[in-house]
């Protein structure tokens, strides 16, 4: 039960990294995923909100739905969803490891199991905490790099895509950086 407190103790920049991506996503996913219903509907916000987050983070598929995003022509990729994006950048500026970072996989991943975190903390259709813990999200990371070397890097075009995606997300750390 201990192992998560534990594990956050004795790795400090890991427990930093897990509680800032953690306090972000909380921050941006009700707005990002569309969580409560227009103001102008009469659905139930407690329903809305359980069936949204249901389908989002449902198992099957993988990956989860809240990982994709989709561009101009309509084609959806995983990784490229606009709050999971701005999840990464807004991390990864407030503990200002920019000048530090080559690869963003870890980042990503990292990222989306906050959301996946986040979401589950909303899953009962109002807000319950639930405890980032390496124990039990450990998983989903896995699998979620899983994905990228079993399914995004061996296909040409997905990795060529994921290559230039991260190569403008850094771009972009880097010019906000510059103007800072």
């Amino acid at each position: 039960m201990n192992e998560g407190t534990l594990y956050k103790t004795l790795s400090l920049p890991s427990g930093n990294i897990t509680s800032t991506f953690k306090k972000i996503a909380r921050t941006k996913v009700q707005s990002g995923y569309a969580l409560h219903p227009s103001i102008w509907s009469d659905d139930c916000e407690i329903k809305h909100i359980k069936k949204t987050v249901k389908i989002l983070i449902a198992k099957d598929p993988f990956p989860p739905k809240y990982i994709f995003g989709q561009d101009d022509q309509g084609h959806w990729y995983a990784f490229e969803n606009e709050c999971l994006r701005d999840i990464v950048l807004n991390t990864v500026l407030e503990l200002g490891y920019q000048p530090y970072l080559e690869e963003l996989d870890s980042i990503f991943c990292t990222a989306a199991v906050a959301v996946y975190c986040a979401l589950k903390e909303l899953s009962k259709g109002k807000f319950k905490f639930v405890d980032f813990a390496v124990p039990d999200f450990k998983p989903m990371y896995e699998k979620l790099m899983e994905y990228i070397r079993n399914v995004i890097t061996p296909n040409a075009q997905l990795s060529k895509r994921w290559k230039e995606y991260k190569r403008r997300i850094l771009l972009r750390l880097s010019n906000i950086c510059a103007q800072s």
